[in-house]
Formats: C-alpha cells, sequence, structure tokens
C-alpha cells in the first residue's frame, strides 16, 4: 500500500500506447501507481509529458523480467497488477529466443512474483485475439469465435515458421496458456483476468519522441493518414476495440467479483483500414489530399466475434469507431505539428 493506504496498481510497459492508457485510467480512479520500464529515460519523458501526476506513481526499473527477483521486489507493496508489456514487432530473426520464450517467461515471472506478494488480491494479463484466433483459416466467414476458442498453434509450428504474424500470434497463445496452467496447478491467492483484444486504436497518449515512434497499431493507421502507404492494405484482422475502452476494462475488473479467474474476448466492433481513411478524411478535410487514396470499402466478409461475456460482466458501451478514429486522428496531426515546431 502506498503511505496514503490508497491501493497500488503496478503496470508494467508503463511507456507503451496500452500501459500508459491504463496509468492515466488507474489515476483518474483514484489509484496509486507502481509503474514498470527499462530505462530512466522512459520515466523521465512520461513525467515531462505528465508533471501534475509526479507524486502518484512511483518508478522502478526493470531491464529484464527474467530477473526474478527484481520482478518480486518491483511487487512489493502492490495491491493489483497489470501485466501489459509484450514483444510486438515483426523484424526478429530467431522466433524462440526473441518472441516465444519471453512471452511467456515474462508473463510466468509476473505472476511467481505476484504469488510472493500476499497483498496482490488480483492479475490482469492483457492477451490478444492472436491469442484465440486460428490465423490460418484467414477470414473463415463461417466461424464465430468467443473467449472459449483458443490459437491451435503448436510451439514446434512456431518455432520453424517463417511467417512472423503468425509466430507472434502463437506466441500471445502460449503466454496466457502459460498463465492458466500456472493458476490451476499453484493456486496463488490472487485471481486472474485476462482479456483478448483484436486491433487496439485510439488517441496515443504515451510520449512520442518522433512520428516514427509510434506503437505499431497506431502506425498503421499513421502511414494512411500522412500518405506514407501508396495503397491502402489489406485488412488482416477487422476487429478493433478502443485503448480507452480497453484501459476501462482493466481497471473495472480489479474489483469485479464475476471477472475473477476469467478470460474476455473484448472487441468494439468491426472496420476495414479503407474505412479508416474515409473518416479521418472527413473529419480533417484540410490534410485529406496528402492520405492514402481510399474509396472506404468494408472488410471483405469475415468472423463473427461474440462478445456478450464482457458486456454482460462489465455492461460496457462501446467507443464507436469513426470517434476512435476521429480522435486517434486529432492527436496525431497534433503530435506531428509539435514536434515539428520543437
Amino acid at each position: 500500500m502506498s503511505a496514503t493506504n490508497t491501493p497500488v496498481v503496478f503496470v508494467d510497459g508503463a511507456n507503451g500506447f496500452i500501459g500508459t492508457t491504463v496509468i492515466l485510467e488507474a489515476l483518474k480512479q483514484g489509484y496509486h501507481v507502481k509503474a514498470a520500464v527499462r530505462r530512466q529515460e522512459s520515466a523521465d519523458a512520461f513525467g515531462k509529458k505528465y508533471p501534475e501526476h509526479g507524486s502518484k506513481i512511483d518508478w522502478v526499473f526493470i531491464p529484464d523480467f527474467s530477473d526474478q527477483e527484481a520482478v518480486a521486489a518491483a511487487l512489493k507493496g502492490v495491491t493489483y497488477v497489470m501485466h501489459v508489456a509484450s514483444p510486438f514487432r515483426f523484424d526478429f530473426t530467431d522466433n524462440e529466443k526473441e518472441v516465444l520464450i519471453p512471452a511467456r517467461e515474462n508473463t510466468l515471472s509476473i505472476l511467481r512474483a505476484a504469488a510472493k506478494n500476499p497483498e496482490v488480491k488480483r492479475v490482469v494479463i492483457t492477451s490478444s485475439f492472436a491469442a484465440v484466433c486460428d490465423l490460418l483459416k484467414g477470414m473463415w466467414p463461417e466461424k464465430t469465435y468467443s473467449e472459449q476458442d483458443w490459437n491451435p498453434a503448436t510451439w514446434n509450428e512456431a518455432v520453424r515458421s517463417d511467417i512472423p504474424p503468425f509466430v507472434y500470434c502463437a506466441s500471445k497463445g502460449f503466454a496466457e496458456r502459460a498463465a492458466w496452467e500456472y493458476m490451476d496447478q499453484e493456486k496463488p491467492g490472487f485471481a486472474l483476468t485476462t482479456f483478448c483484444p483484436p486491433m487496439v486504436f485510439g488517441p496515443p497518449q504515451q510520449p512520442i519522441k518522433s512520428m516514427k515512434s509510434l506503437n505499431e497499431s497506431v502506425d498503421q493507421l499513421w502511414r494512411l493518414f500522412s500518405g506514407t502507404e501508396k495503397e491502402v492494405p489489406f485488412t488482416n484482422f477487422p476487429g478493433f476495440i478502443d485503448v480507452r475502452d480497453l484501459a476501462h476494462l482493466h481497471l473495472a475488473s480489479l474489483t469485479n467479483d464475476k471477472a475473477r479467474d476469467k478470460r474476455y474476448l473484448v472487441v468494439g466492433g468491426h472496420y476495414s483500414f479503407d474505412e479508416a481513411v474515409v473518416v479521418a478524411r472527413e473529419a480533417f478535410p484540410n490534410q485529406a489530399a496528402r492520405m492514402t487514396p481510399s474509396t472506404g470499402k468494408p472488410a471483405p466478409e469475415h468472423y463473427k466475434l461474440d462478445v456478450s461475456k464482457a458486456e454482460a460482466d462489465f455492461d460496457i458501451k462501446w467507443t464507436p469507431f469513426k470517434k476512435t478514429i476521429v480522435d486517434t486522428a486529432e492527436v496525431l496531426f497534433k503530435t506531428e505539428a509539435l514536434l515539428a515546431s520543437a
């Protein structure tokens, strides 16, 4: 607990897209935050962007999450744990060492450390629709996915694959499965909640050094809004959630008894990149000329997504796609202008 007995929420990946939004939501709800990053410069950048929150955040530095002692020390005095950080990149050369093992072991490291701290009441893990879907089935129009589904990829298939998205999706499945297996075998004193979002969009609130340092999902939109992409790419994952909705769910799950030891598929709606461009073009006509040309065609016929469990347990009203895109584009254009004038 903090000095004022305010519950403390631990958030890793604290300088990232989702992590930052989770932290800001936690602070808004009156929690004290213990934020984990790998480097001092990340904490400094956050403090510079949000000086008003300085007294409400304790920063801890964990360069390597395989360092069990460092993770355990970071969780001292913590009431709730948010494991948000996970490798999300496609430029790796060793599937196992760079993606598969870190995703699984970092998750287990957090759980083992939490188990050593009797104060921890709930652990929340940001998993992914990647842990739910069968990537090789593609759009699979006759399928309805729910949290009952699991990515069927095997470890050996992921090790041998030369398809980076397949390896990434597999890693999310392995990490989340490892978490539930740990809970079943070790039966720690805390409850677990996992969320499986698809593409996460929304206004980036993390410190941004340059427009080339955006997180992957927002960068995909920026390449269209800035005209870097000459053609609109195929929408491989036509489901989305607003990052603010995802952060709200993370915080709501901490005290929601219905969410104890539950897994949720969380999706705000369906979209296409073509539709995103048209929404942004209409909202920002002064930027329209440089955007990637688009006819606004919807995503191809694809799988359905059953999120009734999340809607029932959290009574959430999803942020509409248009608002998500407009709010995202507004922040991106303002950020570009600020960086250019700096």
